[in-house]
């Protein structure tokens, strides 16, 4: 799919504005960025990387459009476009920091299409094989970069999704209009507890989500909880793969999961609604 040239871009290296050239990206002091042939541009700085190759791995990207592809998550994406929707202006721009593979984003743009509101739309994500996913489900400004530098002019966004990521509340801050929103969706106490019994000897508890963050109001709160059907292999170990439990696990739980065959589990998300002051 081609890629979208948003206008706020801005170069990861000095900030000033990027214009598209053919098939590749440019700005005033000659920092040139290579489009991908897979539609998406990669503006991430060598010296962001924490690795060769950060963020979710191939395999991993796989596993969560296979997850994802089935509409277990359906209930959060309907929770997401039902708090943004009505507050999102004409020719809005609507950023998703982290990204993965782009369902939520896709999902709320559709949304929006559907219901007549004229969005553009920037998805970026540390990881390349997710960026290089989501930019195969529909036209917008996809981007590897990092929220740790937003390539996003300042006041630009009149939306912020951060769906299970990092939060980096200084460049949301500043990439957002006066009045933007930044929706945080996070894991509740209780998510995916099943899941986590299975692997972990104890469990982990769960840390809350802040909602001091200096620039922003919380102006809501909303808790969505909900039954998955039962799971089953390899729809197990895709969620598995999809959680940071993928990361953290020890062997002895990996091995209890190898061997599970049917698993009862139960989302809880908290979705937090701020305004930017």
């Amino acid at each position: 799919m081609a890629f979208v040239h948003c206008p706020a871009l801005r170069c990861p290296s000095d900030g000033s504005p990027l214009v598209l050239h053919g098939s590749r990206l440019g700005c005033q002091q000659h920092h040139s960025f290579d489009l991908a042939k897979q539609g998406y541009a990669n503006l991430l700085l060598n010296h962001d990387k924490r690795s060769n190759d950060p963020g979710d791995s191939k395999t991993m990207v796989a596993a969560r459009r296979a997850f994802l592809g089935l509409g277990l998550y359906q209930p959060i994406l309907e929770r997401i476009c039902d708090l943004v929707l009505p507050k999102l202006p004409p020719a809005g721009l609507v950023v998703d920091a982290g990204c993965g593979e782009g369902c939520y984003l896709e999902g709320l743009w559709r949304c929006a299409v559907a219901s007549g509101i004229d969005t553009a739309a920037v998805g970026f994500d540390i990881s390349k094989w997710a960026v290089s996913a989501a930019a195969k489900r529909f036209p917008a400004t996809w981007l590897v970069a990092t929220n740790r530098r937003i390539p996003l002019c300042s006041a630009a966004t009149d939306v912020i999704l951060d769906i299970f990521g990092f939060a980096c509340p200084d460049e949301f801050a500043r990439v957002l209009k006066p009045g933007g929103l930044w929706l945080r969706v996070g894991a509740g106490a209780d998510h995916l507890l099943a899941l986590r019994k299975l692997v972990y000897p104890e469990v982990p508890e769960r840390s809350v989500l802040s909602t001091e963050h200096h620039g922003f109001t919380l102006l809501d709160t909303h808790r969505l909880q909900f039954a998955l059907p039962t799971l089953a292999q390899p729809v197990i170990d895709h969620l598995f793969m999809m959680t940071p439990h993928y990361f953290r696990a020890p062997a002895e739980g990996r091995a209890q999961l190898a061997d599970c065959h049917r698993l009862n589990v139960s989302a809880d998300v908290v979705f937090e609604v701020l305004e930017r002051r």
